[in-house]
């Protein structure tokens, strides 16, 4: 926290101490959520937002649809703002996120692919290569279901934990410590597979790859992105009028 940082997002455990620690100097903490329940932990704890991770998103996604889970959270938490991630890569979705009541869209696997992206040349590729169907869920990585693009070394590892873990990950003397160790792990995975020349590909990434073609600079992205959600309004005010 030295360097005070303006902003956090927290995923996986428990965000209290990070939390308390932006507070202390007056940052700002936004969760990671797929379900109320854990978002009502996060809000005991004081957070200042929610970050809706709904179905297709990268990474650690939810099971909802993520318009129904904004609503909720909104619902729920009417004094926090909602940010809507999962399924957004270009100015319609934005539009389709900010339409339900989200705060701002907040999209990941888009900028993967982009010129600015530290990762390796051949992870970009593979978003570009990727089609929705490509992307499936694992629990390999920290326990949790997490999207990646099914890779061979994906493939090899397999998608679910076998007994040992499973039966480690439940039992309420080992699960804290081995959850640990195996996000550790995980982690450790993902870090390996963006550097050039890994071959033991493991690449996180959302559904939105099927709408990803190109890589583009960040600044181009974002106006292109821009351009489409205006263009989509037009669009829908036509149909709806």
């Amino acid at each position: 926290m030295k360097n005070k940082v303006p902003v956090f997002i927290t995923s996986l455990g428990n965000p209290e101490k990070v939390i308390q620690g932006a507070h202390a100097y007056g940052g700002k903490v936004f969760c990671d959520v797929t379900n109320l329940t854990h978002a009502r932990k996060c809000y005991e704890k004081g957070c200042d937002g929610f970050i809706a991770v709904g179905q297709g998103a990268g990474g650690h996604a939810g099971p909802a649809p993520l318009a129904l889970l904004v609503e909720a959270l909104k619902t729920h938490f009417p004094d926090k703002p909602v940010l809507a991630a999962g399924g957004i890569a270009n100015g319609r979705t934005l539009l389709s996120a900010l339409a339900s009541g989200a705060a701002a869209g907040y999209c990941g696997t888009r900028f993967i692919a982009s010129t600015e992206a530290g990762v390796s040349q051949e992870y970009k590729q593979a978003i570009l290569d990727a089609k929705m169907s490509d992307i499936v869920l694992t629990t390999r990585i920290s326990g949790t279901p997490c999207t990646i693009i099914n890779t061979e070394f994906a493939k090899k590892i397999g998608t679910q934990q076998n007994w040992f873990e499973r039966w480690m990950s439940n039992n309420p003397r080992t699960k804290k410590y081995f959850k640990m160790i195996i996000q550790r792990r995980g982690f450790n995975w993902l870090e390996d597979a963006v550097k050039p020349g890994n071959y033991n590909n493991l690449w996180c990434a959302g559904q939105t790859v099927e709408m990803i073609n190109d890589i583009k600079p960040i600044k181009q992205i974002i106006d292109d992105m821009e351009k489409e959600m205006y263009q989509a309004y037009e669009e829908l005010q036509k149909n709806i009028r």
